[in-house]
């Protein structure tokens, strides 16, 4: 199952506990509903109800997310939590390959204001000369 959020908005301002953001969802590239969260410290809404409970049974076939030590399960809201991490994560990573030149040397990412002239870091990897796919791969393991 694709699950993609088009006609994202986020309001960093109303993001108090939680993301405040609301979305029109697809899945496998069909329109079924839309997603808001208030930025309150609420959970998710998921709409309509139909389409909450079909995440939720996808979301529950998911290996277990493991960071800094803690397991937890998968379910519609940590699902789309995630879904709305990446999607400000890609957004972020957009605007910074439009302004700088990122690049990782030695398993460290860096950022120059420059411009970026192809070629001209021979020992690094160039996150502007990457597909965006493999570029958005390390900028999020950077944990950026």
């Amino acid at each position: 199952m694709k699950i993609e959020l088009r006609r994202f908005t986020h309001s960093e301002r109303l993001s108090h506990e939680t993301v405040a953001f609301a979305a029109d969802v697809y899945v496998n590239g069909v329109k079924r509903g839309t997603a808001e969260n208030e930025g309150q410290g609420g959970p998710n809404n998921i709409h309509p109800h139909a389409l909450y409970l079909e995440i939720d049974a996808y979301a529950k076939t998911l290996p277990p997310s493991v960071a800094y030590g803690t397991t937890l399960e998968y379910d519609a809201d940590f699902l789309m939590s995630s879904i709305v991490a990446n999607v400000l994560v890609e957004k972020d990573l957009k605007k910074a390959l439009k302004k700088k030149t990122l690049f990782v040397v030695g398993g460290k990412m860096y950022e120059m204001k420059a411009p970026h002239r192809p070629g001209a870091h021979e020992q690094a990897t160039v996150l502007n000369d990457l597909p965006f796919d493999e570029a958005f791969k390390l900028y999020k393991k950077q944990g950026k």
